[in-house]
C-alpha cells in the first residue's frame, strides 16, 4: 500500500514554539510562570503568551491523533501520538495547574469581567480536579486506549473469502435477502468476538484507573469526577435518571409500535438483531456514491452546503481545497468519524469510514456542522473558551444534518431525499433509545466498581432487552452481550447523552429554518459564534431553545415524532 501523504506539511511554516521539545517547552512554560501580572495590560499580554502555548498544545495532540488514526499499522505515527500524550501532555498538565493558580491570585485577573468570568470558573474547575498522581494514571489510560483504537482498526472480516473492513458489511446488512443478512451479521460478530475478550481485560484496567484517579483528587465516584471534568455545571446525575425514565415511558412505546410495523410488514414472526436495517418496502439499500470514490460526494455535499449559505460553504471549500477529507473505509483506519480543529492553523480536518451509502453523507454533514462551528467562533477570546463542551459541540453537528436534508435535492433526486428524510427521522427514535441505554449501564459500570467480565455483559443484555422488547436474541445472545464495546463507552465515558441533548436543540433549529431559512441559519450562526463563552443555558437561548431533557421535552417529542412517522 503507498505511503499516505501527511495533509499538514504545508502548514508547519505556522508553528512558533517546538512544543515537541521537552527541554525547550518547559523552558516557555517557566519564562510564563515568571512573568509579572501586576496590571491590566500584563494580566492581558499573560493570557495571550498562554493561548499561544496551548493552542500549539492542542494542534499538536489534534494532528498526531488524526495521522495515527488513519493507519494504525504505522509505528511512525503511534510513536508520535504516543510521544505527545506520555511525554508533552503530562509536561503540560502540570504547569496548567501552575498557570491556573498563578491566574487566579492575581488581584488584576479577578476584576476582568465579561469572558474572564467564564475563564475563571474553568479554571477553578480545572484546579479542583487536579491531583499529580493523576497524571501517571492518565499516560496509563492513554496508552490503553490507544491498544483498543489499534485493535478495532486492525480488525477485519471474512466475507465470502474476501477480507473486508467491518462497515464494508454494512451494505449487506440492509440487504433484502434474509440470509444475506443473517451471514453478514454473524460475520460482523465474529470479527468483533475475535477481540472481546481482550477488550473486556483492557476496560477492567481502565475502570480501575478512572475510579482509582477519581479516589486521588477526592471524590466519592468516578461518575461526580467525569461530570466535573466535562464541565456539566448546569446539570447533573439526577437529570440523567429523569432522561432514562421519559425514554422508556414515552419513546420507547413508540420504539416498539415501529418494530411491530416491520416485523408485520415483512410478514416474520419474529425480528432477529439483522432485521432492524433493511427496507420494509423491498428497496435496494440507499447507495449514493462507489466506495473508493468519493468525489461525487464531496461534490453533492458541496452543493448542499451551498445553498444553505455562502459563508458556510467558504469554510467547506478550505477544508476540501487543502485535502483534509479522510471519507473512505480501509484496512488498518481506525473505527468511527470524527473531526478534530487545528488553533495553530485555523483548519479542521474530517476522518470518516464511509461505504457509498447515503447514510455516509449524513455523517459528512455532521462532521462539518462541527467544523462550522470552529470556524464560527475561532476569533472568541480567550482561546480556552473556544473549546465547547460536549452537549454544546454536538449541537452545531447535528442541526447541520438536519438543515441538509432540507437542501439535499441540489445532490441527490427527490426519492432518494424522501427516504433519506424518513431514514433520518427514524433514527432520531434510535438515538434517544441508544443514548439512554448506553448512559444507563455506564451509570451501573461505575456505581459498581469489582463487577466482574460476566456480570457486566449480562447487564448489557438485560439492558438490551428491556430497551428492544421486540427483538427477539434468541441465539444471538453472546453476540448482543459484547455490542457494548464502541469507542464511546470504551473510551468516553457519559459522553453518549451529548447527543441526546443535542438532538433535542438540533430539531428546534430544524423547525425554525423550515419556517424561515434565513432566520434558522442565523440563529445557527449565533449559537456558534461565542463557542464556550458564555454558559451552556446562555448558549442554548443563542440556538433559539432552551437546555431541557427531561420529561416536559420528551413527552412532546414523542408526539411529534408519532405523527411525522405514522405510526
Amino acid at each position: 500500500m503507498a505511503k499516505r501523504l501527511n495533509p499538514f506539511d504545508k502548514f508547519q511554516h505556522l508553528k512558533s514554539i517546538p512544543i515537541t521539545d521537552e527541554a525547550q517547552l518547559k523552558n516557555i512554560y517557566e519564562d510564563l510562570l515568571n512573568m509579572k501580572i501586576t496590571t491590566n495590560e500584563e494580566v492581558i499580554e499573560f493570557q495571550k503568551r498562554r493561548d499561544v502555548i496551548e493552542k500549539h498544545n492542542v494542534n499538536e495532540m489534534a494532528e498526531s491523533y488524526f495521522l495515527m488514526t488513519t493507519d494504525v499499522a504505522s509505528d511512525e505515527k503511534k510513536n508520535r501520538k504516543d510521544y505527545y500524550e506520555q511525554v508533552i501532555a503530562p509536561i503540560a498538565k502540570e504547569y496548567e495547574e501552575k498557570l491556573n493558580r498563578k491566574f487566579l491570585e492575581s488581584s488584576i485577573a479577578q476584576k476582568l469581567d465579561g469572558p474572564f468570568e467564564i475563564l475563571r470558573r474553568n479554571q477553578k474547575n480545572d484546579m479542583d480536579l487536579f491531583c499529580k498522581e493523576n497524571i501517571e494514571i492518565q499516560k496509563e489510560i492513554d496508552r490503553l486506549s490507544s491498544v483498543l483504537t489499534e485493535m478495532q482498526g486492525k480488525l477485519m472480516a471474512n466475507w465470502q473469502g474476501e477480507l473486508v473492513t467491518l462497515p464494508d458489511l454494512d451494505p449487506y446488512l440492509e440487504s433484502n435477502d434474509r440470509e444475506v443478512r443473517k451471514q453478514a451479521y454473524e460475520c460482523f460478530e465474529k470479527a468483533k468476538h475475535t477481540i472481546a475478550d481482550r477488550t473486556d481485560e483492557i476496560f477492567d484496567q481502565l475502570l480501575n484507573l478512572r475510579n482509582q484517579m477519581a479516589k486521588n483528587a477526592g471524590f466519592k465516584s468516578y461518575t461526580t469526577y467525569r461530570f466535573k471534568e466535562m464541565m456539566r455545571f448546569d446539570w447533573d446525575e439526577s437529570h440523567c435518571f429523569e432522561f432514562h425514565a421519559a425514554v422508556k415511558k414515552y419513546i420507547l412505546p413508540i420504539k416498539n409500535k415501529l418494530a411491530i410495523r416491520r416485523k408485520e410488514t415483512l410478514k416474520y414472526t419474529s425480528l432477529k438483531p439483522y432485521d432492524l436495517s433493511v427496507d420494509i418496502h423491498g428497496r435496494e439499500p440507499l447507495m449514493i456514491y462507489q466506495k473508493g470514490d468519493n468525489s461525487s460526494l464531496i461534490e453533492g455535499i458541496g452543493k448542499v452546503i451551498k445553498a444553505i449559505d455562502e459563508e458556510l460553504y467558504g469554510y467547506f471549500c478550505k477544508i476540501r481545497d487543502n485535502s483534509l477529507l479522510d471519507l473512505d473505509a480501509r484496512e488498518n483506519k481506525a473505527p468511527g468519524g470524527y473531526m478534530v480543529m487545528y488553533p495553530v492553523f485555523e483548519q479542521t480536518s474530517i476522518f470518516d469510514n464511509g461505504v457509498g451509502m447515503s447514510s455516509d453523507a449524513l455523517v459528512l454533514l455532521h462532521e462539518l456542522g462541527h467544523c462550522f462551528h470552529y470556524f464560527l467562533g475561532k476569533n472568541v477570546w480567550p482561546y480556552p473558551l473556544q473549546q465547547w463542551s460536549s452537549e454544546v459541540a454536538e449541537g452545531g453537528s447535528m442541526s447541520m444534518e438536519f438543515i441538509g436534508l432540507e437542501k439535499m435535492s441540489e445532490y441527490l433526486d427527490k426519492e432518494k431525499c424522501e427516504r433519506m428524510r424518513a431514514e433520518r427521522l427514524e433514527r432520531t427514535l434510535g438515538l434517544f433509545v441508544m443514548t439512554a441505554k448506553g448512559d444507563e449501564f455506564q451509570h451501573w459500570l461505575y456505581a459498581n466498581p469489582g463487577h466482574t467480565k460476566q456480570m457486566r455483559r449480562e447487564k448489557w443484555l438485560e439492558l438490551s432487552k428491556e430497551y428492544g422488547r421486540e427483538v427477539d436474541y434468541e441465539g444471538y445472545e453472546d453476540n448482543v452481550s459484547i455490542s457494548w464495546q464502541f469507542p464511546h463507552i470504551l473510551q468516553m465515558p457519559f459522553y453518549l447523552i451529548d447527543y441526546a441533548i443535542s438532538e433535542l436543540l438540533a430539531l428546534s433549529i430544524w423547525d425554525r429554518y423550515k419556517v424561515n431559512p434565513a432566520d434558522g441559519i442565523l440563529h445557527y450562526k449565533k449559537g456558534c459564534s461565542v463557542a464556550a463563552s458564555k454558559t451552556v443555558p446562555e448558549i442554548y437561548e443563542l440556538f433559539g431553545t432552551k437546555l431541557n431533557f427531561g420529561e416536559s421535552a420528551i413527552a412532546p417529542l414523542a408526539k411529534r415524532l408519532e405523527v411525522e412517522l405514522k405510526i
